[in-house]
């Protein structure tokens, strides 16, 4: 399922998001009766808080509920803390029960909170079968996965501390019955009692995540005990220490998730039951991940001899990228043994969440330090990325000042990344109205042959410079719930809720069939909060088709996407346009951007240019003629957003132009292109 979390093919000791980009988790391991919390119904269910406790984790970004479905049987739950009817397993699950987990675990997964389902409890057996897994387990272990295996967020884990009452090869057969019926393939953990050998599992075949049970006080206790299991696991599973005594609160506690981190494994903190924990402690695990996900971190090693400086531990890709960690010190964070270079600096002030980026630095060979910029305090953490690495060119071009777009006064604008075996494809120039063309592809290798599209006949414009006013009035339909859109400071704004598919508006403009189109828009979006699951969808279709109760890819023809990792993007605030129900990423994107899309209606195809990035030959969601624009939000929480913008939407008639340039070429040769023939036919 895209935006599942999945094991990393190419790196069994990560997960990842589905058809995205590297999953991290950091969050609370507790409540361990989350779900037996709350008065006991006569039906079996319970009257308890899990709704408010999943709904204060969502605003911090902390992403992990530890809870377990057994607690019974010799666990540390009481006799009617488990699923039967009656709470008897000789008369199977309760329904009713099994429909009230649904309710909180599909709430988990809107929010991008991992469900990390155990089945027993430590100590906890109903059924004493040996090393083997008789009918009656298996009924019941098939019964649970076949019910929840369609959540994204789910990590599934056999027991708490097996040893207690499990052998190492009934644990293997439970996780075999658990992969023979999840046809999503989760991931699949188990937990031991403290220490770090994981080697009885060693070639289990189905077990994909150690989860640590490792109680010692400090956090440098807890990094070299994870890099031990690091070492002794051999890359072969994921490492999340799933327990330690003693977390304890504030500093220490976000000081112990950052070491476990910056030693490769995944966090889970002891007693943070959500109910009492404070929310700055949620917050601090949010950031967190919020930080790795943003990063290459799962191409990363433990790296600590790099350090040099204030900096504490390091994560690194060699000659690529970096994570340096600087917990305390006012002297420079450093790294030692960097590769000649231009690199790109992002700060992290851990407990604020402020960050600082710096571009564009050009290093020389070996040790470099940088001192802390402005806003950056004591405990900091540091992502050094080369940009001119692994032999990519990058390709600029020169644009004209645009006052409203950030950046264009500068000259400058990054159009993409290339190979230098690639062939650079002609590029669609954007162009103004009253000028020549404001972006020119260069190729520093041969003549390239451009392709411009002049403006033609204005289609549909709103520029939104009106008085404020809850209705967005020019013909807008608005389709809304709690979710509203207005026009606010001349554009357009949206105010969600929360709510799915909502608020949405559309515009129609007459229908085009042939030819080429340009539509452009500028969004002003950028998330502040710790938001886990959210998107904004931006698509060109057509009316008939599209319908407003499953508008993801109905009747849609260019459809675009701004979101997080859990919605197939590789970062937060990630840009990218969808095509069968698959994401792909283009740019991050935050802020105040230019949107253009470049429509070339007789191939189905079109060109996307956002935030310095360029793609080509996108083919159309849809064969279908286009007559409509249309934004949405979906599960978007508008109290993590600084600003949910809209502005300047244009979509206007083109002509296509060719030219040759570079050096010998004349600039002025150019030559008019025909429509071509359609690829395929268009639906009306």
């Amino acid at each position: 399922m895209p935006g599942q979390i999945v094991v990393d093919p190419d790196n069994p000791r990560w997960f990842r998001y589905h058809e995205g980009g590297p999953f991290f988790m950091a969050g609370p391991g507790d409540p361990e009766d989350f779900l037996y919390r709350g008065r006991l119904r006569p039906d079996g269910t319970r009257d308890g808080d899990q709704l408010k406790l999943i709904r204060k984790l969502a605003r911090t970004g902390a992403n992990s509920i530890y809870l377990q479905a057994v607690r019974s049987h010799g666990g540390d739950g009481n006799p009617t803390h488990n699923p039967f009817i009656n709470h008897d397993p000789a008369e199977g699950l309760n329904p009713a029960v099994l429909d009230q987990w649904e309710g909180w675990f599909s709430e988990m997964d809107r929010h991008g909170i991992v469900i990390f389902f155990f089945f027993y409890d430590d100590s906890a057996s109903i059924w004493h079968t040996g090393h083997e897994v008789g009918p009656e387990e298996r009924a019941f272990v098939h019964e649970l996965v076949d019910r929840f295996k369609h959540h994204k967020h789910l990590i599934w884990v056999v027991a708490e501390e097996y040893e207690e009452r499990y052998s190492w090869r009934r644990v293997s057969q439970i996780a075999a019955e658990i992969r023979a019926v999840d046809t999503h393939n989760h991931p699949i953990a188990t937990h031991k009692w403290h220490g770090l050998q994981f080697s009885e599992f060693a070639d289990d075949p189905h077990l994909n995540q150690f989860a640590m049970q490792y109680n010692v006080p400090t956090p440098a206790a807890l990094h070299e005990g994870v890099l031990t299991a690091w070492r002794q696991t051999g890359g072969t599973v994921n490492l999340n220490l799933a327990e330690a005594l003693e977390w304890g609160s504030g500093s220490l506690a976000r000081r112990k998730a950052w070491s476990v981190a910056m030693a490769g494994a995944y966090v889970m903190a002891f007693q943070m039951d959500i109910a009492t924990t404070p929310v700055s402690d949620l917050e601090d695990c949010g950031r967190l991940v919020d930080f790795m996900e943003s990063t290459d971190f799962h191409l990363m090693e433990p790296r600590d001899d790099l350090a040099t400086g204030d900096t504490l531990y390091v994560l690194a890709r060699r000659g690529r990228s970096y994570i340096a960690y600087a917990p305390e010190g006012r002297d420079r964070v450093g790294l030692k043994g960097l590769r000649p270079g231009t690199y790109r600096l992002r700060w992290l002030d851990i407990p604020s969440g402020r960050a600082v980026v710096q571009e564009g630095l050009s290093l020389a060979a070996g040790d470099q330090y940088w001192a802390r910029p402005r806003g950056i305090g004591r405990e900091a953490a540091l992502y050094v990325q080369r940009q001119d690495a692994g032999g990519e060119l990058l390709v600029t071009a020169r644009i004209e000042p645009q006052p409203r777009i950030p950046g264009a006064a500068e000259g400058q604008l990054r159009l993409a990344s290339l190979r230098p075996a690639e062939t650079l494809r002609p590029l669609l120039s954007q162009r103004e109205p009253t000028g020549g063309p404001v972006a020119v592809a260069a190729d520093p290798a041969s003549l390239t042959r451009e392709t411009t599209l002049l403006p033609g006949e204005t289609v549909f414009a709103d520029l939104f410079d009106r008085q404020d006013s809850q209705a967005l009035g020019n013909r807008w339909v608005e389709v809304e719930s709690d979710s509203k859109v207005a026009v606010s400071d001349g554009t357009l704004l949206f105010d969600p809720k929360d709510d799915d598919l909502r608020p949405m508006t559309f515009h129609t403009f007459s229908a085009q069939s042939s030819g080429y189109v340009r539509w452009s828009f500028e969004m002003n979006f950028r998330r502040t909060g710790n938001e886990r699951s959210y998107g904004i969808w931006m698509q060109l279709g057509n009316r008939k088709q599209m319908n407003e109760t499953e508008p993801k890819e109905t009747g849609v023809a260019v459809n675009l996407k701004w979101g997080g990792p859990d919605r197939g993007l590789l970062s937060h605030e990630g840009f990218g346009y969808v095509v069968d129900g698959e994401v792909t990423h283009v740019a991050t994107v935050s802020g105040r951007q230019l949107v253009t899309v470049e429509v070339d209606l007789d191939r189905q195809v079109y060109s996307l240019e956002v935030g310095g990035e360029r793609v080509e030959g996108v083919p159309f969601e849809n064969r279908v003629e286009v007559d409509t624009v249309r934004f949405f939000a979906d599960a978007v929480n508008g109290m993590n957003f600084e600003s949910l913008r809209i502005d300047n939407v244009m979509v206007s008639r083109a002509t296509a132009v060719a030219a040759v340039s570079g050096e010998g070429s004349d600039p002025q040769e150019a030559t008019r292109l025909e429509p071509a023939e359609p690829a395929l036919p268009i639906n009306g």
